[in-house]
């Protein structure tokens, strides 16, 4: 993976370069030596990341500041516990929640139990990208297969030239 690959959140079944210092117990950086990773998907068992067995990279020789790459793969779960040791030092221990962007299922809600996030940037994507139609009456917003419906709202027009597009469904 490259640097421009990385996301700039975990989301599910992608790949994802996670950055971090290391530090002793009396605050230093550690600038050198091995940082060994290891993965707990959904609370499960600390293991090698998919790649097999995994050492951080430190960024720049002496900086204290290393990075580990995970595969899509790795990335497979709703919560990832990231842990780095070189076995003398306090581990580095980073909790990661990926994230879904699935295809809108009709509008997303409102208030107490409304949208997520992910629902959100998902319906928003939607909108700019998928197909969608529209008739006198009603516009359509399709699905990813540009064939199934994903969303309707009605429209209007209360004057000439102008368009009234009521709340989607």
């Amino acid at each position: 993976m490259a640097s421009t690959d990385a996301q700039a959140f975990p989301v599910k079944g992608k790949a994802l370069r996670l950055t971090f210092p290391v530090f002793t117990s009396a605050g230093a950086l550690v600038t050198s030596g091995t940082q060994a990773v290891t993965i707990s998907k959904d609370a499960g068992t600390f293991a090698n990341p998919n790649a097999g067995a995994t050492n951080a990279t430190q960024i720049a020789s002496s900086s204290g500041v290393w990075y580990v790459d995970l595969n899509s793969t790795d990335l497979t779960c709703d919560t990832l516990a990231v842990k780095i040791s070189d076995g003398t030092n306090p581990p580095v221990i980073l909790v990661v929640y990926p994230v879904t962007f699935d295809d809108p299922a009709g509008a997303p809600g409102w208030g107490s139990g409304g949208m997520s996030l992910p629902q959100a940037i998902s319906w928003l994507v939607a909108h700019f990208r998928n197909r969608r139609e529209q008739t006198d009456s009603t516009s359509t917003l399709f699905k990813d297969d540009g064939t199934t419906t994903a969303s309707t709202s009605a429209v209007t027009t209360p004057s000439a030239g102008t368009e009234r597009f009521g709340e989607w469904t």
